[in-house]
């Protein structure tokens, strides 16, 4: 009877473990689809607007940082002429723990970045002044 307690504690115990490292092992696969998400909305942010101004860049930052990214670089075109390329390059560091062989929590941390080149179709028109 001992026996089956102590194989059934331990099967658990043993199942615990292997479902908490699946979860923390796929952890990085979604943080980076998520982060390419965040920064394609900015993509096709900055297409529309003709460029990478200080207030969508701020934006692209403070979303970024709320997700728990460190940002170590942002660059982008600030202002495009119809038909030119409009660039965006994001370099973020992702701090996660994951269990070690010894079965003990470790902080880990990736690196992400993200690059994308569009042509420019926001057509600026500047008019006269009278």
């Amino acid at each position: 009877m001992i026996d089956k307690l102590l194989v059934s504690v331990f099967a658990s115990a043993l199942a615990v473990i292997i479902a908490t490292q699946i979860m923390l092992s796929s952890l990085p696969l979604f943080k980076r689809l998520e982060f390419d998400a965040v920064c394609h909305h900015y993509t096709i942010t900055i297409d529309r607007a003709g460029g990478l101004s200080s207030e969508i860049a701020a934006r692209l930052r403070q979303d970024l940082d709320n997700r728990g990214f460190l940002i170590k670089q942002l660059s982008g075109t600030v202002s495009a002429a119809y038909g030119s390329n409009l660039d965006l390059y994001v370099a973020v560091n992702y701090p996660f723990w994951k269990i070690n062989s010894s079965l003990m929590p470790e902080e880990v941390i990736l690196s992400f970045e993200y690059q994308s080149s569009t042509v420019c179709r926001v057509l600026k028109s500047y008019a006269a002044v009278p």
